[in-house]
């Protein structure tokens, strides 16, 4: 059976345990663009050892919610590079590998750009060294909610060792709830992101962003502090880099490409984050506040740095109220567009200060305590403002 002009394919619920026959027609899928598999719970593999492969065209393969699927890839007879473009997993409990771990496999993938991976929780590694090395032309790379222990795998091939990774078009990594993630390569190694503009990172076993540069860690953290943050537009920091930020001083201006900054607490570490420290990020668009404890002000009062030395550390922004009478608002504030707290703590107060953000176009509010949220003077002042939601908040 034969589908040469066939470019979509979607695959649901099937009951058995093979998608494909082990001899396929050398045209057999040969126009495929996009692929969809989902809800197969018998399913082992998607693309078995087969002699050819018969998928030259596929650029975009989806797999989603198989219960018993543990390979996605495994390998060819014959050397061939794949077009697979696009690549989005999600929950597949049992996956063990995306890619074949064999270093000779001859199925290469370096036109790949998006690799987006979810709720993989058996999945220890994502890329074997032999497909990390060939990642020339990936944009976005999103791990959320699995078991990794390493991003790269090792080479099983003795004496056969990678030490350099060069990623040139990376733009976006998101590293998210990874608590078993121990660092990205196991062996000495140099990674590069010179596009990397994005950089999201939540509850990883292994620091992602390391503060601090300690020449004889064992255990490096992915990314350097003050190396990668003159070039990010988008940043996460948890309550280990405000501290460090607290502590010591920074090259004015180093904030100054930050344009979306998510500051983010984990459950019973709250952030502790003194209010001017936003003053550093001059070009601010967006701020996201998740799993904090909010206490103080968010808007100090008076500019006096002796006050400021003296006052005890708070968390989050000095926060709790949100908008205060007839106090000086920095550059920041006024040019922010998106405002998104979540997930926090303590109440939240939004008062007349509010109608200064002369910019905001959103405003979120989800799971806080909210009083007194917006006056008619103060509404009356957020002329840009499209978008409001508050959700499951306390009022």
């Amino acid at each position: 059976v034969a589908f040469p002009k066939l470019e979509k394919l979607k695959i649901s619920h099937l009951g058995t345990v093979k998608i494909w026959h082990s001899q396929l027609h050398t045209d057999s899928f040969s126009k495929l663009k996009e692929m969809k598999v989902g809800y197969c719970n018998d399913i082992l593999t998607i693309f078995p050892s087969i002699k050819e492969w018969n998928f030259q065209g596929l650029e975009t393969l989806t797999v989603v919610n198989c219960d018993s699927l543990q390979h996605i890839f495994e390998s060819s007879d014959i050397k061939v590079g794949t077009q697979l473009r696009r690549l989005y997993i999600s929950h597949l409990p049992k996956l063990k590998h995306v890619w074949n771990e064999d270093s000779q496999s001859n199925l290469t993938f370096e036109n790949i750009r998006n690799v987006y991976i979810q709720a993989c929780w058996c999945l220890k590694s994502l890329f074997p060294a032999s497909v990390a090395k060939g990642l020339q032309q990936l944009v976005d790379l999103t791990i959320d909610s699995c078991g990794l222990e390493v991003v790269v795998s090792e080479e099983k091939v003795l004496n056969q060792h990678v030490n350099v990774f060069e990623f040139p078009e990376v733009c976006s990594l998101t590293l998210r709830n990874l608590p078993e993630l121990k660092c990205f390569y196991p062996a000495a190694h140099e990674a590069k992101w010179p596009k990397l503009k994005k950089l999201k990172t939540y509850h990883c076993g292994q620091e992602v962003l390391g503060m601090e540069e300690h020449q004889f860690s064992i255990q490096k953290p992915l990314f350097f502090f003050e190396k990668v943050i003159h070039d990010l537009e988008e940043l996460t920091l948890n309550s280990k880099h405000i501290s460090v930020i607290c502590s010591r001083p920074f090259q004015v201006g180093i904030f100054s490409h930050i344009k979306d900054l998510q500051v983010l607490g984990y459950h019973d570490k709250p952030v502790v984050f003194l209010f001017h420290l936003l003053q550093e990020f001059n070009n601010l668009k967006k701020l996201e506040l998740i799993h904090c404890d909010f206490k103080g002000n968010f808007i100090d009062e008076g500019d006096a740095s002796e006050k400021k030395a003296e006052r005890d550390p708070v968390s989050l922004l000095n926060t709790g109220y949100i908008g205060e009478q007839n106090l000086q608002l920095p550059h920041v504030v006024l040019n922010l567009e998106v405002l998104e707290v979540r997930r926090c703590d303590g109440s939240i107060t939004l008062g007349p200060s509010l109608a200064s953000f002369q910019n905001l176009v959103t405003l979120d509010l989800w799971q806080c305590k909210a009083t007194a949220l917006i006056t008619s003077s103060v509404a009356r002042g957020l002329a840009q403002l499209i978008k409001m939601r508050i959700r499951d908040c306390i009022m």
